[in-house]
């Protein structure tokens, strides 16, 4: 195909809002950045965070350029460029915003770039949407989540502070994806959301998002070192079974729910110890009920554990689910057997009875008596741990996972040559006559 010839010499443009460089080295997750190669399809990549300043809980007045890795630089914008007054907030966040796209544009301008990534099909989507219109290259959509489905169960908005109301956040969508050259999808249940809105059938790329999980994860549960000293870092005492939830402390993610479950087993098993890990803006009210349950403590919040830590303690432990991302993945990748809601993507990458148990979504009570069943079932212990990461190691194979990339992104870009074909060609005709 055309398109290989050209593998390791693009440029791509890679706007997310996931993560800040402090928060990726803070957490030792290296290989997610690394990730944005595709395998080096791309041999240089621009990481765009266009509100970086927000999750560091900094003031900065003016974007930063940080040498990340080889063929990788980061630039990370600022929400308030100006120091103006709050009520000035709206306008100041505006030519921030602008200030940053004309920069970009100034930059690609000098140093071409192939294609634009937008982690999301919200913000990200709509800032990645202008620079690729502007440049004239294709645009990737990442649909990391049902939105649909959050807001139907919690009433949340995916991004608050941008997007006030849900017909913006849905006209936001609508926009994105009906313009997306190509729509990276993980799951199928987000591939129809994607078509909901405007996506065409051809634009859908389903592929696996393996390639982001860091290297400890894939070290077989047998080969890593003990433990111990992980638990004790994050002060966490010895215990004969533990529980964990691992992900963001937001509505969105339903914590409360985890906690809940933690609770009941505990009460029923003595010798059970609960880890929350993450953090967010639920974390203090999470406390607070842990304590209001008797449970202040037996249920711990190391808050953000590293990836090397993660790693090390996710094989002694049984995960529950409400709703996860990445994070299910590295969980099976340790043979952390699982108990999750059969809710978005779970309910595809999860069997029940075969590599996990799966339950009603929002039954938090029936989540509870599924773990603490595995907890008395060594046998359903072990079949369910074997299981969990014989199905992870598939979802996360490297070499048919960059086969399949690859091909994507070469379809993408021969339909986005020949559909510049077209129209120069419809240009030239002029208006149709007779």
């Amino acid at each position: 195909m055309a398109g290989t010839m050209n593998h390791g010499r693009r440029r791509l443009i890679y706007v997310d809002m996931a993560y800040t460089t402090r928060i990726v080295r803070q957490r030792g997750h290296e290989d997610y950045w690394l990730a944005r190669h595709s395998w080096g399809y791309f041999g240089q990549v621009w990481g765009v965070h266009p509100l970086a300043d927000v999750p560091d809980g900094e003031v900065r007045r003016r974007p930063r350029i940080l040498k990340f890795a080889r063929g990788q630089l980061i630039i990370e914008g600022t929400s308030q460029v100006f120091a103006l007054p709050r009520w000035l907030l709206v306008p100041n966040f505006i030519l921030s915003q602008l200030l940053l796209v004309r920069a970009i544009l100034r930059h690609a301008r000098r140093r071409p770039v192939d294609a634009i990534f937008a982690n999301d099909p919200l913000y990200c989507g709509l800032f990645g949407l202008c620079l690729a219109r502007r440049l004239g290259v294709p645009l990737i959509v990442f649909i990391p989540a049902h939105y649909d489905q959050l807001y139907e169960a919690t009433g949340a908005l995916a991004n608050p502070r941008i997007f006030r109301f849900r017909s913006i956040e849905q006209a936001a969508m609508r926009r994105v994806l009906t313009k997306a050259d190509m729509v990276f999808v993980a799951a199928e249940s987000l591939a129809q959301l994607a078509l909901k809105y405007g996506a065409s059938d051809e634009a859908i790329a389903r592929l696996r998002h393996g390639k982001y999980i860091a290297r400890h994860h894939l070290l077989d549960p047998a080969e890593r070192p003990a433990p111990g000293p992980a638990f004790r870092r994050y002060g966490i005492p010895a215990g004969r079974n533990y529980l964990i939830y691992v992900g963001r402390h937001t509505e969105v993610k339903h914590p409360a729910d985890a906690l809940r479950a933690m609770s009941a087993v505990l009460s029923a098993d003595r010798d059970t110890i609960g880890i929350m890990a993450g953090e967010g803006e639920l974390t203090e009210a999470l406390k607070r009920e842990a304590e209001s349950l008797g449970m202040g403590g037996r249920i711990f919040f190391p808050g953000l554990i590293d990836q090397h830590s993660l790693s090390l303690l996710l094989p002694a432990c049984v995960t529950l689910s409400p709703l996860t991302g990445m994070a299910l993945i590295e969980c099976a990748l340790a043979g952390s057997p699982i108990v999750a809601y059969r809710r978005d993507w779970q309910g595809e990458f999860i069997e029940d009875q075969v590599n996990g148990l799966l339950v009603a979504y929002r039954d938090w009570q029936a989540m509870g008596e599924k773990a603490l069943a595995i907890i008395r079932d060594p046998a359903l212990r072990q079949r369910l741990s074997r299981a969990a990461r014989a199905s992870a190691i598939e979802f996360v194979d490297p070499e048919a996972n960059r086969a399949k990339e690859h091909a994507a992104f070469d379809a993408m870009f021969d339909r986005f040559r020949s559909s510049g074909r077209r129209r120069r060609a419809s240009r030239a005709q002029g208006p149709c006559r007779g």
